[in-house]
């Protein structure tokens, strides 16, 4: 099922994707005012954070291992910096907890949702969350195999509903900037190049025909907003 307004077809998902910083939440929220101008019925939300049970979780082992989470930093990056030796033992726990809570966030806040005729606008997509898993791999000295049937859930949850990715980025210097001019701690390269390069390249491979990809370095948010509408055809 695809939704139909003015004679155009429209996905069941649009997720936003790509680096910290090059504004997935704004171009999100401008789209989805742009669509329910246009009578459609629109749902916005995010897919990577917020997993209550998985975030508990990491709180406690944090707590436990680290002695609490480092200022300015999350439960993941204190344990994979300062204790990953213990964290790598219980990380197979950890990614059970976090698989199914991700399914259960992506059967009530899009699944549903959509089966009740809404277009899910999202950011951080299941292709991140396989990133993100990756990437935790890559820091435990773990086998990427480790987190493979994580990885193939994702996927088949994706398929389940017609999706447009929209991938923005900007050079390393640009997101610096942005970064302190809002006050986020700054990424380390390994994480940035996992949440540009190797993401890109697996919506390359999954989702050729329906990736949009946006440089935002030197645009403004309107001329952001108008390229996207432009590439996926939405004006």
């Amino acid at each position: 099922m695809k939704f139909r307004s003015y004679g155009r077809a429209y996905p069941q998902v649009i997720a936003f994707v790509g680096p910290a910083g090059v504004g997935k939440s704004t171009q999100m929220r401008l789209l989805a005012y742009r669509l329910r101008s246009k009578g459609l019925r629109v749902k916005t939300g995010f897919l990577l954070s917020g997993h209550l049970f998985s975030y508990l979780l990491l709180i406690i082992l944090a707590k436990i291992l680290c002695k609490g989470r480092r200022k300015n930093a999350s439960a993941m990056r204190t344990l994979l910096d300062e204790n990953p030796v213990s964290f790598k033992k219980l990380f197979r726990l950890w990614l059970v907890v976090d698989t199914i809570s991700t399914c259960l966030k992506f059967l009530f806040s899009i699944f549903i949702p959509v089966k009740f005729g809404k277009i899910v606008l999202v950011e951080d997509y299941t292709p991140s969350t396989i990133t993100h898993y990756w990437y935790y791999c890559q820091c435990l000295k773990l086998p990427v195999s480790s987190v493979n049937f994580s990885a193939r859930l994702m996927l088949r949850l994706m398929s389940c509903l017609s999706t447009w990715i929209i991938f923005q980025d900007a050079n390393t210097e640009v997101l610096k900037s942005r970064w302190r001019v809002r006050g986020s701690p700054p990424e380390k390269d390994d994480y940035l190049r996992i949440r540009r390069e190797i993401l890109l390249l697996l919506l390359q491979k999954i989702q050729p025909g329906r990736l949009i990809y946006v440089k935002t370095d030197d645009s403004s948010v309107r001329e952001v907003h108008k390229l996207i509408c432009k590439f996926s055809e939405l004006l």
